[in-house]
C-alpha cells in the first residue's frame, strides 16, 4: 500500500525537496556518509512496510543515529504521525504511553516480551540495517492526516503530554530557520542534541530543506570525540543550550571547537548576559557568527533569531519573528501592549502547533491554536521588533536544555500536597513536608537519572507545612519569595 495518490508528486511533503543526490547527507557514530539519494530510497523501503496494514502512530526511540532518521521520514513518506521518545526511557514512562497511546508499530525499542499485543517484525532496508517494528493489529482509531510530529512537552519523564504539529508547521519552521541562519548546501549540522527534543530535530530538519548534511553522534560536549568528530566531518554549525557556552566559555572556544565550524546557534533557556558577550567577541574574532534564538516545542520550535549583526546592539533580546511570524505584547487581560511595556509574549505563525493531546482519542482533533500560541513567557518588544525576555509566567523550568514541568515532578516524587517545586534559577528547589523528605530524597535519585541530570540541580528544603492559597492550591509566590 502507498500514500495518497494526491501526495505522490511531493513524496517527502517538503521536507528533504524531491531531488535525490549523491552529495554526502548524512552520517552517524556508527556510519560513513550517506547520500541523499540512499536515504530516501530507504526510508521510502522502510515506509512501504510501515503502511501494509493501513496508517497509524508509530513509537520511535529515537537514538542520535541513522536508522532513527530513516525510521522518521519513512514514517513521513507514509502520512504516519510519529511520536520521538527518549530511548533511554524508563520502562515504567513506556508503558504509560503504551498504554495512554497505542502505538500502531513501535521502532527503535523491542516490547513485544513486555506487552504481548506487539509482536515483533524484522524490518530492513538499502541501507543494511536492521530495524524491529512492534507491530499491533486492528489499528486504532481516526487521525487527522494533517498530523505529522507528537514531542514531549516535558523531557524523559514519560508524561503522556504531547504537542501536535502538522506537516505544515514542522515544514515551515525548518524553512524558517534555514533562512534565518542561511543554510547552505554546502553546511555541515552537528547533530550532538538529542533527536527527541526539538531543537535537536530542528537541527536535523532545517538543514535537510536547505540540501545541507547533518553529522549525528551521542557524544557530549565535555567529551574529545565530540571535537575530533566534528573536525573530521567539516562541521559547520553548532547548536547549543546554556550549559553548552558555559563550559565552551570557561574552556575557550578558540581551543575547544575546530576552525570549520563558523555557526553558532544558542536556544533551550537563558544564558546570562557576560557568558552571552564573551561567546560572541570570541566567535566574532574568528570570523564566525552567533546567532541567539527562543522558541518552544509549541512553535515547532523556532520563533525568534537575533541575527549575529544585531547582536552589537541588542545583545540582551532573543531577536526579532523569523519569517512569517509576529510577535505581540498583552496583559492580563489579554489586551495588546504598546511596544516598552511589559506583558505575556504571544506569537502567531505558520509553525504553531495544533494543540496538545495526552491520549490516543486526542490525535483525530483538528487544529485548535489557528497559528496562535500565548508562550507563556513574560516580555517586553521594542518599537523595532525586538524581542527582551523578562520571566515566565507558566511553570516550566528550563534546566540544561531540558523544558521541565514542575507540576510534574512534584507528581513524579511526592504524594500529593506534600512537594511544592519552583525553579527560580538554574536549579530546581522542592519544598518537602518534613514527614516524607527521605522518601522525596530517594524518588529524586531516580527521577535525575531518568532526565540525564546531576542531582545537584535539585535541592530539598524540609518545611512543617506547604503554604497554600484559600482555593486550597499550593501558593508559590510566598514559596519564592523565600528564594
Amino acid at each position: 500500500m502507498s500514500p495518497s495518490a494526491a501526495w505522490s508528486n511531493e513524496p517527502w511533503h517538503g521536507l528533504i525537496g524531491q531531488s535525490a543526490d549523491d552529495r554526502p547527507c548524512i552520517k552517524d557514530d556508527r556510519s560513513v556518509w550517506i547520500t541523499r539519494s540512499d536515504l530516501t530510497r530507504a526510508a521510502r523501503e522502510l515506509g512501504s512496510r510501515l503502511v501494509e496494514d493501513g496508517p497509524g502512530l508509530v513509537f520511535i526511540f529515537a537514538s542520535n543515529d541513522v536508522p532513527a532518521v530513516v525510521g522518521l521520514l519513512a514514517a513521513w513518506w507514509a502520512r504516519m504521525p510519529v511520536a520521538l521518545l527518549d530511548p533511554n526511557m524508563a520502562a515504567e514512562g513506556v508503558e504509560r504511553l503504551i498504554g495512554a497511546y497505542r502505538p500502531d508499530i513501535v521502532l527503535g525499542r523491542d516490547i513485544a516480551d513486555a506487552n504481548p499485543l506487539y509482536r515483533s517484525v524484522s524490518a530492513k532496508h538499502s541501507l543494511g540495517v536492521d530495524s524491529i517494528a512492534l507491530a499491533r493489529a486492528p489499528r486504532h482509531g481516526p487521525i487527522n492526516p494533517e498530523l505529522a510530529l507528537l514531542l514531549s512537552t516535558s523531557g524523559s519523564t514519560g508524561s503522556p503530554k504531547f504537542v501536535r504539529l502538522a506537516r505544515s508547521a514542522v515544514v515551515a519552521n525548518a524553512r524558517q530557520i534555514a533562512k534565518a541562519l542561511a543554510i547552505g548546501p554546502a553546511d555541515v549540522g552537528i547533530g550532538h542534541l538529542p533527536l527527541h527534543y526539538s531543537y535537536g530535530l530542528s537541527v536535523l530538519t532545517s538543514h535537510l530543506f536547505a540540501g545541507a548534511s547533518a553529522s549525528l553522534t551521542n557524544a557530549q560536549v565535555t567529551e574529545p570525540r565530540l571535537w575530533k568528530r566534528i573536525a573530521e566531518d567539516s562541521g559547520t554549525q553548532f547548536p547549543g543550550v546554556p550549559f553548552h557556552y558555559n563550559v565552551l566559555d570557561r574552556l575557550g572556544i578558540k581551543r575547544m571547537v575546530p576552525a570549520s565550524v563558523l555557526t553558532f546557534t544558542q536556544a533551550g533557556g537563558n544564558l546570562d548576559l557576560a557568558t552571552r558577550q564573551r561567546c560572541y567577541r570570541a566567535i566574532s574574532e574568528r570570523g564566525g557568527r552567533f546567532y541567539v534564538m527562543y522558541g518552544q516545542t509549541e512553535a515547532g520550535p523556532r520563533m525568534t533569531t537575533l541575527q549575529s549583526e544585531d547582536f552589537p546592539n541588542h545583545s540582551a533580546s532573543v531577536g526579532l519573528a523569523l519569517e512569517g511570524g509576529t510577535l505581540s505584547i498583552i496583559d492580563d487581560n489579554g489586551v495588546p501592549q504598546p511596544p516598552n511595556i511589559e506583558g505575556g509574549v504571544v506569537y502567531r505563525g505558520p509553525n504553531v502547533m495544533m494543540g496538545y493531546a495526552t491520549e490516543r482519542e486526542h490525535l483525530a482533533l483538528a487544529d485548535s491554536q489557528c497559528g496562535h500560541l500565548e508562550t507563556g513567557d513574560r516580555g517586553v518588544l521594542s518599537e523595532d521588533g525586538f524581542l527582551t525576555l523578562t520571566g515566565r509566567t507558566q511553570r516550566f523550568a528550563k534546566i540544561a536544555g531540558l523544558r521541565i514541568a514542575l507540576d510534574e515532578i512534584e507528581a513524579s516524587v511526592g504524594a500529593g500536597g506534600s512537594v511544592a517545586a519552583v525553579a527560580p534559577n538554574d536549579k530546581i528547589i522542592l519544598y518537602v513536608h518534613k514527614s516524607v523528605v527521605g522518601d522525596v530524597k530517594g524518588n529524586l535519585i531516580q527521577l535525575a537519572q531518568r532526565l540525564r541530570l546531576p542531582t545537584s540541580v535539585f535541592v530539598t528544603r524540609p518545611v512543617d507545612a506547604i503554604p497554600l492559597k484559600p482555593s486550597g492550591k499550593i501558593d508559590y509566590t510566598k514559596l519564592e519569595r523565600l528564594e
